[in-house]
């Protein structure tokens, strides 16, 4: 016999119709080749579930009057086969012209007649199955259903590296193990725009990425691109964690995101071969490399300056070659990427501060527990502040090395940073970034700190 399941219903007269279920159907249980009579291939019933076992023994060959008597013996004597004590036998006929199968008869049996007389009818296998997943369910469920893993992409920056290891520990121990961060530092799953979209369709849970690459995904995030919106880490600490972070996060659920945090990804300052540089007046057309963004051409026009879009892959090559004068970006990036070995200044300006931004999916944030929540958000602060404060050590760390390896460092008062801006205003930038803007008044307020 092949190996199927069966499904057992109550007639009015308390016996059993018995009918192959799909699964045993989708498992190979179908009648045989080129059968038209619309028999079922015997089967019997194998189920981690102790319940009586089934024998279900169709006639095997075609219905009609040419069915011979060999043929109805060999069935008897194949169901006679299983012992008496645990079996219903049925033989299924067509009725005529309706093309369904109806109950012939029975091979009476102890069971089948404890069923006739009015004894309790046995119960189905699909509710004995039940019946056993269910009971094993008591035992294995908890396991299983309370922990959640959860898949969160970072970037290279060491700071963020580090963060997410805090992140990781908190979140865990917090959520009385129940959650579990499994981490992918270095942009393993893919750059800022990819893992972003990942975390929007929940292929990754949570993602940590530059803001400037999301713009055109987030148009809130433009705002980050105006020019002096914020003039020092703390400054713009307290505006990031206040309404105006509040209201950009906000903007982002609308496609299915969490905004968790921001972390700090440094102020991008110039660097160039030419001179010190402290006021927009210095740069005097000086060529100097910018991002493919209109703000930021923009910006540097008015500064004086004449910005060349170029990709970074080639940057420190046109650098060294002269091709450009100079160019522009964090701490971290320029030391990174060794730009004091062809470049001789570097003035603070810190015109731009793009942060990192933490998101998580928030289908799956909205599904975790009150406790597992608050296990995220108790990860957020405790790393943001770990983060932020680890970020700006490196910093300090990175002006000792640079100015010990030959680079001049320029230091700008508040009077030549507000010069700065003030080219800025005069340009009218901020409506700039305002009109690329679903929410337009996030820029006033995080100006307005």
């Amino acid at each position: 016999m092949t190996n199927g399941a069966v499904i057992q219903a109550p007639l009015r007269d308390g016996t059993f119709t018995t009918a192959p279920s799909t699964q045993a159907r989708a498992d190979g249980g179908q009648g045989a080749p080129g059968r038209d009579d619309g028999e079922v291939a015997p089967r019997v019933i194998i189920t981690d579930v102790t319940v009586p076992c089934i024998a279900w023994c169709p006639p095997s060959g075609g219905a009609g009057r040419q069915r011979k008597a060999a043929e109805q013996a060999d069935r008897v004597a194949r169901c006679d086969a299983v012992p008496e004590s645990v079996k219903t036998v049925w033989r299924w006929r067509r009725s005529p012209g309706s093309g369904e199968r109806k109950r012939a008869g029975t091979v009476p049996t102890a069971q089948n007649k404890r069923n006739q007389s009015g004894g309790e009818p046995m119960k189905s296998l699909s509710q004995l199955s039940l019946a056993g997943a269910l009971a094993l369910s008591m035992f294995t469920a908890p396991a299983f259903a309370d922990t959640v893993i959860l898949k969160m992409a970072n970037v290279t920056s060491l700071s963020a590296k580090d963060a997410g290891l805090v992140f990781k520990q908190v979140a865990e121990e917090a959520s009385n193990g129940t959650l579990t961060i499994n981490l992918f530092p270095d942009n393993q799953l893919g750059d800022d725009r990819t893992v972003v979209e990942s975390t929007v369709f929940g292929d990754i849970d949570i993602s940590v990425s530059s803001t400037s690459p999301l713009a055109t995904m987030f148009a809130d995030l433009f705002v980050f691109d105006a020019p002096f919106l914020f003039l020092s880490p703390d400054d713009a600490y307290t505006a990031l964690d206040g309404k105006g972070g509040q209201e950009a996060f906000a903007s982002l659920e609308d496609k299915g995101l969490k905004g968790l945090t921001f972390w700090e990804n440094g102020f991008r300052n110039l660097t160039n071969n030419n001179k010190e540089v402290h006021v927009p007046a210095e740069l005097d057309n000086m060529k100097i490399r910018v991002m493919q963004n209109e703000v930021q051409l923009a910006a540097w026009k008015a500064f004086g300056a004449n910005p060349t879009p170029m990709a970074f892959t080639e940057l420190f090559t046109a650098l060294q070659q002269g091709t450009v004068d100079g160019q522009e970006n964090p701490l971290g990036i320029i030391d990174g990427n060794k730009f004091q070995e062809v470049q001789k200044y570097l003035s603070l300006t810190g015109h731009v501060y793009t942060p990192y931004i933490v998101v998580m999916n928030l289908d799956k944030f909205n599904a975790l527990d009150e406790t597992q929540q608050a296990a995220i958000m108790k990860a957020t602060e405790e790393s943001t502040a770990y983060q932020r404060a680890r970020s700006q050590e490196l910093e300090e760390e990175i002006l000792v090395k640079v100015q010990d390896e030959g680079m001049i460092v320029t230091e700008l008062s508040p009077e030549q940073k507000a010069a700065w801006q003030q080219k800025i205003i005069d340009a009218n930038l901020y409506d700039d970034v305002k009109a690329k803007m679903d929410h337009p008044e996030i820029l006033d307020q995080l100006l307005a700190k």
